[in-house]
């Protein structure tokens, strides 16, 4: 099944009761990664958000996982210029293309390789911070430089956690990827994010899971290609 979004491109595996219609799905995570009623955020941020993010206003989170170790985050992880990367989905393929705004910031277009098919999100570092803007007004703190494994902050209504370093396999090779997760809550139901940074390379992964009712869950995954 496909999820569409802002009449483009958001390909992943779904999973759903019987009673769940087509339009409760047409609320995904790529675009803006973390748009608040819905999220992706869109990798904008969504967050990224996509929905990006794990909330706190409100909203209890269960007992942290063990973090994986590793060193700290580094503001590498998050590139603001290379080569339009690809990603495989279940149905699909995605693309993440980069424009440099300045020395410290850029956009990222998120979309199925056409640009009427594209969700932007603004990235940019600042004092030590690595920012996602999936939307205008909102603005989540993906990467905390510094941060140790097991390391959670707050930002914009999202709680985001590090939880330490993962060696990913992907058809793009392996990578030892920092991994954050992020929870908030969407239309009053808990959402996650999940994304692997790998440095100088940027994301090689992304998971999202959320509930669009009391019992129907809507997830969604990619992995880089190349």
């Amino acid at each position: 099944m496909e999820a569409e979004f802002n009449g483009g491109v958001l390909r992943g595996s779904v999973v759903y009761t019987p009673a769940m219609s087509r339009s409760a799905l047409a609320t995904t995570v790529l675009a803006p990664l973390t748009r608040p009623a819905l999220a992706v955020t869109t990798l904008a941020v969504t967050t990224l958000a996509m929905t990006v993010l794990a909330l706190t206003a409100g909203c209890a989170s269960p007992e942290e996982p063990a973090s994986l170790g590793g060193p700290p985050l580094t503001a590498d992880l998050v590139p603001l210029e290379g080569p339009v990367a690809r990603f495989g989905a279940v149905r699909g393929e995605l693309t993440i293309r980069i424009e440099p705004v300045g020395a410290d910031a850029a956009t990222w277009f998120i979309g199925g390789g056409t640009k009427d098919r594209e969700s932007r999100l603004d990235v940019r570092r600042e004092d030590g911070r690595v920012l996602f803007s999936p939307a205008p007004g909102r603005t989540v703190e993906i990467v905390r430089v510094g941060a140790r494994p097991g390391a959670t902050w707050e930002s914009s209504g999202a709680r985001i956690r590090f939880e330490g370093w993962e060696r990913v396999e992907t058809p793009a090779g392996v990578f030892d990827a920092a991994r954050v997760r992020t929870q908030t809550l969407t239309a009053g139901y808990p959402e996650i994010e999940t994304w692997w940074f790998a440095p100088g390379v940027g994301v090689v992964r992304y998971g999202q899971s959320k509930n669009v009712e009391a019992s129907e869950m809507f997830e969604f995954s990619m992995q880089r290609l190349e």
